[in-house]
């Protein structure tokens, strides 16, 4: 399993518990591993959560995560790491609108991308 385990000189360590090795890689390095393993790990519900924001998109127009939110089951919500959704926008089908606030209280008004279809 490889954890994250924090940052050193703009660096982010990611270690392996199997081979217990450690690797320092950027910020955006780190953050590529980690959507890569998330997209690995979670195919089924990846699956679903993708043909969901699709279906939202088409509706609507336009998707965001706080949209794919509203419709999952909270116990899933709780058991993901909050930056497993980045992965659910990386495909083909979607393109990038633009960054908007979040408007769900507990996000703190954080910023997220706002996709459409291609």
């Amino acid at each position: 399993m490889i954890e994250e385990i924090g940052t050193h000189r703009d660096k982010t360590g990611l270690h392996n518990t199997k081979t217990k090795e450690t690797i320092w890689l950027t910020a955006e390095g780190a953050k590529e591993v980690m959507l890569n393993l998330q997209e690995m790990n979670n195919k089924e519900l990846l699956r679903v959560t993708r043909e969901l924001a699709v279906n939202l998109a088409e509706e609507r127009g336009e998707v965001c995560v706080d949209d794919v939110r509203e419709f999952l089951d909270p116990a899933v919500l709780e058991a993901k790491d909050k930056r497993w959704f980045g992965v659910v926008f990386r495909d083909p089908r979607f393109r990038f609108l633009r960054k908007e606030h979040s408007k769900v209280v507990k996000n703190h008004a954080n910023i997220m991308n706002i996709y459409g279809l291609k």
